[in-house]
């Protein structure tokens, strides 16, 4: 139970930090009661004070406690418990916006990563960079703001000749045109058609609707049709374009004229090839065609194997000299005689 007495008598900063107490709700109905003049609440322990004219600062219970402390205290309470809820559900919102954003919508969240990955190649916060930084700084940066790291290097280019910022004359690029640019070329922001048409109608639309933008300013980020001749990004970046595409139309070329080379010797080698073999298969297609197919049948060998001697070789000439030993004195006329020397001869 927090005393009436207590309460009054504490000085500044304890005041304060039993008010802190008191916001989260901590025994503040008591505090309020001990304040108030209300004697019905509390019979047994009626508000107390010290009276500062009194030098001997002796307790009194006359005219102490205020009736303002009832407003005062519940409408306190109120408010500090109002704030409270609100600081929670917008910690709560805060969590689950981050959480649920969709980061390929171009959105205010993006000129942080901008300008924090500017800073980098511009640390004294000159509001300008080299024209070369600027395609390393937007491939740094993620869609749908920047490139991205897998951006091919004639896309960045592309991109960069549509965006056509301003060149100063030290070969720099000012941050508001450079961030306008790209805003403007990613949102389509009169972007189609002829580009000075399209800077005088943009130009029309900010001063009827942003009325107090200096024309300085506005001449950074929409500059005003002038010389032709002035160089700009999107110039500057169409030439690298003009030369990549000159290098790999002469390379396409020249990949061609070898290939219709290699084609060439390839047919000849064939060509040559077919002839070697119609002259081979000459004498038989000649044949052929002429119908004399006798000439097809090719002249047998005799073997290499083949024995110049008799059937039973020997044995066979033993037996005839046996035989003309024992007939020694035949007639060689005779039929029979005739007819064995025929058949030897045969054999």
């Amino acid at each position: 139970m927090v005393s009436s007495l207590a309460v009054r008598q504490l000085p500044y900063p304890r005041s304060a930090k039993q008010l802190g107490g008191a916001r989260i709700g901590e025994a503040w109905q008591e505090i309020m009661m001990a304040l108030s003049p209300n004697i019905k609440e509390r019979p047994n322990d009626p508000p107390g004070c010290y009276n500062p004219d009194n030098s001997n600062q002796t307790e009194t219970t006359t005219n102490c406690g205020n009736w303002l402390a009832f407003p005062y205290f519940i409408s306190f309470s109120l408010l500090c418990t109002f704030l409270i809820i609100n600081l929670f559900v917008a910690v709560i919102m805060d969590n689950f916006d981050y959480l649920t954003r969709d980061w390929s919508i171009l959105g205010p969240h993006h000129l942080d990563e901008f300008v924090r990955l500017w800073s980098e190649y511009d640390p004294d916060a000159k509001g300008r960079i080299k024209h070369l930084d600027v395609v390393t700084l937007l491939r740094k940066i993620s869609p749908p703001l920047g490139f991205g790291k897998l951006c091919p290097q004639r896309t960045a280019f592309k991109r960069l000749v549509s965006m056509n910022m301003p060149l100063n004359s030290d070969g720099t690029v000012n941050f508001n045109a450079t961030l306008f640019a790209v805003v403007r070329t990613q949102l389509q922001i009169k972007t189609t058609g002829v580009i000075d048409d399209c800077n005088t109608e943009l130009r029309a639309i900010i001063k009827r609707v942003w009325k107090r933008t200096s024309s300085k300013q506005l001449d950074q980020v929409v500059p005003p049709p002038g010389d032709p001749n002035e160089i700009t990004v999107g110039k500057f970046y169409a030439t690298f374009l003009i030369q990549d595409y000159f290098k790999r139309n002469h390379a396409f070329r020249k990949r061609k004229e070898q290939a219709a080379a290699e084609s060439t010797q390839t047919n000849q080698m064939t060509l040559q090839a077919g002839l070697r073999t119609l002259h081979e298969a000459g004498p038989e297609l000649k044949r052929t065609i002429s119908g004399n197919l006798d000439d097809l049948v090719t002249e047998t060998t005799e073997p290499m194997h083949r024995r110049n001697h008799t059937l039973f070789g020997s044995v066979w000439t033993s037996i005839r000299m046996s035989r003309h030993k024992r007939d020694g004195h035949r007639s060689q006329n005779t039929p029979n005689t005739a007819k064995l020397n025929n058949y030897t001869k045969i054999l």
